[in-house]
């Protein structure tokens, strides 16, 4: 769902700029002609409906263009942003909380879900409202109001401060497996969360095992993935012996990325290095409650994608904005933290 360069394709004359407000914005947007040699031709302007015969710069193209040409920029080319960044002990997150759109749950939620007063809570503006989605299903499927969230976003100073109590109860090899080192913990992302439940009073873990209350546990790894969330340390991965099974901890990386996930049994990281292999040309489809989803991804900051053109005549601008807003609302981008983006287009 973070980084580098922000290389501006040069404007063509005979283009048609448009600004689109948003995580994508479009760049320009021409029309490309095709003579009958097969090779594209000069690009007649857009802003009016020109007779060719009286337009100069047409050279002799014959009549309005088959197909439409849309490139847009990618405007946030932060690719350490987005609901898709990993963040483990290989890739650092380097955003600092002024750098994130974080928001107190206490003031943002508004679903009546607990929360533990001797606890700050921040998380991302992004995940307020399925999180309360989540919650209210929880409320409603169970019949009880037993879950609160009372860890999310965190600083390195905070990070380091936890490692070191930690590190103080069970030595620095264990508490590594507990607890990310400064830098590298999702929960600098503000999309991060733990969970705990109020049993008969008491607080607990999400861990079942030492609450002996598993209604929680068992439905949130059952049925989060329908709000866009991911159990970030599952049981079967703590095997490999540098983690521990947490739970608790939950983490938002959208849908329907989520369901993915969950249907095919993946890390957020498993799922990157799949979707690494997909592209523009062939992306990865899915097809999730009515809705067909094309996500792949893409290292540069400029997509083109062409369209048949839906009237056979020349559009003005305000025309080419109105036939597809409703395409490109749908796309939506998030960084990965590691080389690139994560397009993701719902058709």
């Amino acid at each position: 769902m973070r980084k580098k360069n922000k290389n501006q394709l040069p404007i063509i004359p005979i283009g048609l700029s448009v600004c689109f407000l948003g995580i994508i914005t479009f760049l320009f947007l021409h029309f490309a002609t095709q003579n009958e040699a097969g090779r594209m031709g000069p690009t007649p302007p857009v802003s009016a409906s020109p007779n060719p015969d009286e337009d100069p710069d047409n050279n002799g193209a014959d009549g309005p263009p088959d197909t439409i040409n849309v490139i847009y920029r990618i405007e946030n080319t932060d690719i350490r942003l987005g609901s898709l960044v990993l963040v483990d002990k290989d890739n650092k997150y380097e955003l600092k909380e002024s750098d994130l759109p974080l928001v107190l749950v206490r003031d943002a939620k508004t679903v009546p879900f607990q929360m533990r007063p001797d606890y700050v809570t921040k998380l991302s503006q992004t995940v307020i409202e399925p999180l309360d989605e989540l919650m209210q299903a929880y409320i409603n499927e169970v019949g009880e109001n037993t879950v609160y969230i009372y860890i999310g976003y965190r600083d390195e100073a905070a990070q380091q401060k936890t490692l070191d109590d930690f590190t103080a109860m069970l030595g620095r090899s264990a508490a590594l497996k507990r607890v990310a080192l400064p830098g590298h913990s999702e929960h600098h992302t503000g999309l991060a969360m733990d969970f705990g439940a109020l049993v008969d009073g008491v607080h607990h873990t999400f861990d079942y095992r030492e609450s002996n209350h598993h209604a929680p546990t068992k439905w949130f790894a059952e049925n989060s993935y329908r709000f866009g969330f991911i159990l970030s340390f599952p049981e079967d991965r703590a095997k490999d012996g540098e983690t521990i099974y947490e739970p608790w901890h939950y983490r938002y990386v959208g849908y329907p990325h989520s369901h993915i996930m969950f249907d095919n049994n993946w890390s957020l990281k498993e799922y990157l290095t799949e979707i690494a292999g997909y592209s523009q040309e062939r992306p990865f489809k899915a097809d999730y409650n009515g809705d067909l989803y094309e996500i792949f991804f893409y290292s540069g900051y400029e997509i083109t994608f062409t369209f048949d053109n839906p009237t056979g005549d020349y559009l003005h601008e305000d025309d080419i904005i109105d036939i597809y807003k409703e395409f490109f609302d749908s796309i939506s981008v998030s960084g990965n933290n590691i080389d690139g983006f994560i397009v993701t287009i719902r058709k």
